[in-house]
């Protein structure tokens, strides 16, 4: 697709996001904010976006990117959506831990859960639409323009290779194994995805940290040791803060 003759009105197109040249960074002088203009490919209808937005908005979900705009009925055809700019293909993000990518899987699956209880399929699991926020919480774009969406069990599949690819060079045999059986269609469901991932397990040194606060507070309530109490105080704080470390890749 060439260069529009015309960008939307009201926004100056900067720079193609994309080899196609559908994804457009763009500025809106009125707010003095960039986002990106999407236009739609020929193959996919306005009625196929406005019946998978009605989902969308039906659904809710919190970490999917929602338009800010659209114009679906005459041509050019194009949504604009908020611009992020770091994706988890952006140099910011180009290698990962297991740290990172477990918590990603485990909220892309729950995120798939919600949509497809709800008749929504993604169609177009790839780390490029996975973005960050300004407060490094995970935002998953593309809901709209994967054409064609497919089923739910192709979004479970594209999240199994996501993860292999999010943890290419990493040691993580369990983790891998467990991702190339997703990404060979043995889950049937997200749901299926997360029982199998388990539950997040806290950091040896954080779990002896929460438990030592916690027998050093009861001791010290109980006896009225203050240097027992206070050491306790100390050990939950280093438990705080060691979660907070957490996410940044801290893994202690």
């Amino acid at each position: 697709m060439a260069r529009p003759d015309a960008a939307p009105l009201g926004l100056d197109l900067e720079e193609a996001l994309d080899a196609e040249e559908r994804s457009w960074r763009a500025f809106q002088p009125s707010t003095g904010q960039r986002v990106v203009v999407r236009y739609l490919d020929p193959g996919l209808s306005s009625a196929q976006v406005n019946a998978r937005l009605q989902l969308l908005n039906g659904l809710d979900l919190a970490r999917a990117v929602m338009p800010l705009d659209m114009q679906l009925a005459e041509k050019p055809r194009y949504l604009v959506f908020p611009y992020f700019p770091v994706s988890l293909t952006s140099a910011a993000h180009s290698r990962h831990s297991v740290a990172q990518v477990e918590p990603w899987l485990r909220q892309i699956a729950q995120t798939l859960v919600a949509a497809h209880a709800g008749g929504l399929t993604h169609g177009a699991l790839t780390p490029g639409n996975l973005l960050m926020d300004r407060k490094s919480e995970l935002r998953i774009d593309g809901w709209l323009t994967a054409e064609p969406p497919g089923e739910a069990t192709a979004d479970v599949k594209a999240l199994g290779r996501l993860g292999q690819d999010l943890l290419a060079g990493a040691t993580a045999p369990e983790l891998l194994d467990l991702l190339s059986r997703t990404a060979s269609g043995q889950f049937a469901s997200a749901a299926d995805f997360l029982q199998a991932l388990g539950q997040p397990a806290a950091p040896p040194l954080r779990q002896a940290l929460w438990k030592l606060g916690a027998a050093a507070l009861l001791g010290g309530l109980l006896f009225d040791f203050r240097l027992l109490g206070l050491a306790g105080l100390g050990a939950v704080v280093g438990a705080v803060v060691g979660m907070w470390l957490g996410r940044f890749g801290w893994r202690g």
